[in-house]
């Protein structure tokens, strides 16, 4: 709660008087990015070439007010907020032809356990879990980590063109189901591919 108090510039008399909430949380969060990029000496079988970058969150910390009772409550790896994200990239080139495979990595995530009448305990897999702002315990269910895989083909054309062909998620992998619909109200995080996505792309530089 915050008071918000107008006064008169001239005789400092009150003239507005508002009572109301106010939004003091905090926020912190710390990490490291990791890059590398890297072409390998021309072959005869044509260059190739790797781009590999990496996200890692080592805190993710929500604070809800400032209220020097309020415990902090850690959220990195809960949905939506993974511990590490990477991104590798294989490229080949041989004259006008080229290809690239991309892995999108994204790490597992954990979320609130639902309780219902016919709860099936081997749903909680962490049914024991503690954080600092729940010492008591909060029962957790956890999913693995995500790979997409990306692949294209392309051909440079005598104009300065080149025309792609690709599908992005080419294995057609599918995310797990979230109850806890993180990042949207769907029980699917909105990040992640929904299905195969096949693609053909023209790109004309001058």
């Amino acid at each position: 709660m915050a008071w918000a108090v107008t006064r008169d510039p001239v005789t400092h008399v009150i003239t507005a008087l508002n009572f109301g909430l106010t939004n003091k949380g905090r926020l912190d969060t710390e990490g490291w990015d990791f890059g590398v990029r890297y072409r390998l000496p021309e072959t005869a079988w044509g260059d190739f070439g790797i781009d590999w970058q990496t996200t890692y969150i080592s805190e993710y910390t929500i604070t809800a007010d400032d209220n020097p009772d309020t415990v902090p409550a850690p959220s990195v790896s809960f949905a939506g907020t993974f511990r590490t994200r990477s991104n590798l990239t294989l490229d080949w080139q041989m004259g006008v032809l080229g290809a690239s495979w991309t892995a999108r990595y994204y790490s597992g995530m954990k979320e609130s356990c639902v309780v219902t009448d016919d709860f099936d305990p081997d749903y909680c897999d962490q049914p024991d879990y503690a954080a600092p702002d729940v010492p008591e315990g909060l029962p957790l269910r956890t999913v693995g980590s995500n790979t997409f895989h990306d692949v294209q083909l392309r051909l440079e054309t005598p104009w300065n063109g080149t025309v792609s062909l690709g599908a992005n998620n080419v294995t057609n992998h599918r995310g797990p189901i979230m109850f806890s619909s993180p990042n949207n109200q769907y029980p699917y995080y909105g990040g992640f591919d929904i299905g195969r996505f096949v693609y053909m792309m023209y790109q004309q530089r001058f």
